[in-house]
């Protein structure tokens, strides 16, 4: 092609895309000295560090202060913690475990592998509703070895196994109903 023919991939002149740079002053082995500073040194016109001079003018010390108040700080949901009250809670602990297994039905001789499969999946399900940080091994182990012994957790099993609520009321908690009853005073 020459000259004066326009073709279809001509392409018009742009502008640049980057600006001009600026010059910037020498690199000194002065100036590596004390990289970590946190902007605590500034470089002036001459290439020297002047101690103490913020970068962005600010008062010598206010670095971390001013990036401290520029980061918006992150609010998160608070990870609930596997305690005996949650443990007894009947919106996710045993009540609502005792109230969601009386649904079930099994299927009978010859199923018994997917009658295994569906109480599996209820029990994790059940086990990621209380929990959600732990599989069902870790939840039970946690539960098995720490929380079965609390007071609170022996009432409500109690409870639960005389097929109450399993809410425990404040007094079961104090005073739990006796084993044996009092013998008679002579």
């Amino acid at each position: 092609m020459s000259e004066g023919e326009e073709s279809d991939y001509d392409v018009p002149d742009l502008p640049p895309m980057l600006p001009e740079l600026e010059e910037l002053p020498p690199i000194t082995p002065s100036s590596f000295t004390n990289l970590g500073g946190g902007g605590s040194q500034a470089a002036n016109a001459s290439g020297a560090f002047d101690a103490g001079a913020g970068g962005d003018g600010s008062a010598p010390g206010d670095g971390t202060a001013a990036a401290a108040a520029a980061k918006p700080k992150k609010i998160r949901k608070p990870m609930p913690k596997l305690d005996a009250i949650r443990l007894i809670d009947s919106e996710k602990g045993l009540p609502h475990l005792v109230q969601d297994f009386k649904s079930i039905r099994f299927k009978g001789k010859g199923h018994e592998a997917s009658d295994i499969r569906m109480l599996m999946r209820r029990y994790e399900h059940w086990s990621h509703r209380l929990f959600p940080k732990y599989p069902l091994r870790n939840t039970t182990e946690i539960i098995e070895l720490s929380l079965a012994a609390k007071k609170e957790v022996k009432v409500c099993m109690a409870q639960l196994r005389r097929g109450g609520d399993g809410e425990p009321d404040v007094d079961d908690i104090l005073e739990p109903e006796p084993v044996m009853a009092p013998l008679p005073a002579l």
